[in-house]
């Protein structure tokens, strides 16, 4: 377990903007703001790859279009390098959770598996230097990387962007239109999960 910035109680409370979220800055507390209240949109019971999903394909259009708005083209670029750095991020991660998953559905020892997993981590944690270096230094992720790395941290940044993709597809389809977007996404968090998953992976 470990402590989250920012949560939505699903629109069952005003949920607050609390002072520590401030220290963040303002890019960082409109994000939270965009993908907290698409929470109290959508939510549906038992699916966290759907949901985070759909918040985080929230969260990326409306930064873009607040800060199409708002910002300078300085900042705009920057916003978009930032999106860069965190799909290189979770691409990075994403290598390393198929090689432990194939390690633990090898017929290999226990024991074996556990120090073939603290091998992958390791190296893990080594490349991460390198990418931290074609990024000019850039180290916003040290922070992750600082914590004992383990199944439950690699599946909580797994489980953000899962569907990102296909949300994206729908909202294409919708000619960006957000109302006629939300109706598409409450239609699929209807259905069955098995069919919602099949649904969303014909997106894919």
């Amino acid at each position: 377990m470990s402590g989250g910035p920012a949560y939505s109680t699903l629109g069952y409370f005003n949920d607050p903007i609390l002072s520590t979220f401030l220290r963040f800055g303002d890019q960082e507390v409109a994000r939270m703001i965009f993908h907290e209240l698409a929470h109290q949109l959508v939510f549906v019971k038992d699916d966290t790859a759907f949901n985070e999903s759909f918040a985080t394909t929230v969260e990326n259009e409306g930064m873009q279009r607040w800060l199409k708005q708002t910002a300078t083209p300085k900042i705009q670029q920057d916003f978009e390098t930032q999106q860069q750095r965190k799909v290189q991020f979770l691409l990075f991660v994403a290598v390393s959770q198929e090689k432990l998953r194939s390690i633990y559905a090898s017929a290999i020892t226990s024991d074996s598996k556990k120090r073939a997993k603290s091998e992958i981590i390791a190296e893990m944690k080594r490349n991460y230097t390198d990418l931290k270096g074609s990024w000019g230094g850039y180290s916003g992720y040290g922070q992750w990387f600082n914590q004992p790395i383990n199944n439950a941290a690699l599946a909580s940044v797994a489980v953000y962007p899962q569907w990102v993709p296909a949300f994206h597809v729908i909202l294409e389809q919708e000619s960006e239109s957000l109302p006629h977007f939300y109706h598409r996404v409450v239609v699929l968090a209807k259905l069955p999960k098995a069919e919602r998953t099949a649904a969303l992976d014909q997106l894919l």
